[in-house]
């Protein structure tokens, strides 16, 4: 169960700072030193991906330097409502996963354990913020900036680099000048002593649009994290079809401590 939970939390923290989408296009037009954070934002949000339903397969990779797992998930999710997973491997369910405005629950399939906790739980045990909508909006690939409203603007040839820096936190964003997709970030929270990097690769169709990212790489490091990285396989991506969600508790499962 630890590590199934660790890579929510992973997960979690990341999407709260920041989620993303990028262009399977290569790198075009150079970058134009008169673009400020304003316009590029702004470009930002009209690559927007809106869905009322997601669902997809993933491989998930775990590596935390001690240990190396693997497996595969199916997600489903429903805007602004629930985040739902299911872990297996070798065709066995491990864990199941569900994620509220303010709860996360777990099943534990191999111990015969749940847990169920308020989002904040996440915050006090691992020192990491927790929102749901941060949340779905990284398994969507949207772009979630966090800093101020006139961020630093510097011109890279064919990409810009967006940056916000204040006492406690920096937030990086590498954004293509042809397609104003974002296609790596990395972010410092000084105050709890964490990095996190994302790159995304492997681009490609969601519904009308092209800017899915169906590989991406996350990895993390500090008090709380560790030396963590974890990568993420999207395939067999829907949007906008209903589907089952189901999270039961079976009575013979104890509550883990």
């Amino acid at each position: 169960m630890k590590h199934t939970l660790f890579v929510f939390t992973s997960l979690l923290l990341a999407s709260f700072m920041v989620s993303s989408c990028s262009s399977s296009k290569k790198l075009g037009k150079g970058s134009k030193k008169e673009l400020n954070s304003t316009y590029l934002l702004n470009q930002l949000n009209k690559h927007k991906i809106d869905a009322d339903w997601f669902s997809s397969r993933i491989r998930v990779e775990y590596d935390d330097g001690n240990t190396n797992v693997s497996g595969t998930a199916t997600l489903r999710m429903k805007k602004d409502s629930i985040v739902w997973l299911s872990v297996k491997k070798f065709g066995l369910e491990l864990a199941r996963v569900q994620v509220t405005n303010d709860s996360v629950y777990v099943l534990d399939r191999i111990n015969n354990e749940y847990i169920v906790e308020g989002l904040e739980y996440l915050a006090s045990s691992y020192g990491l913020p927790a929102s749901l909508i941060g949340l779905q909006d990284f398994l969507l690939g949207n772009a979630v900036v966090f800093g101020k409203p006139e961020m630093e603007v510097e011109a890279l040839g064919p990409t810009y680099k967006l940056s916000a820096v204040d006492d406690q936190f920096k937030s990086e964003y590498w954004i293509d000048a042809s397609s104003f997709f974002v296609h790596k970030m990395a972010f410092d929270d000084k105050a709890n002593e964490q990095q996190v990097n994302v790159l995304l690769e492997e681009f490609g169709s969601i519904g009308n649009q092209d800017n899915f990212s169906y590989l991406r790489t996350l990895d993390a490091k500090g008090k709380a994290l560790g030396n963590t990285s974890i990568g993420l396989k999207f395939s067999k991506v829907e949007i906008d079809v209903p589907k089952d969600i189901k999270f039961d508790i079976p009575s013979k499962y104890t509550r883990a401590d």
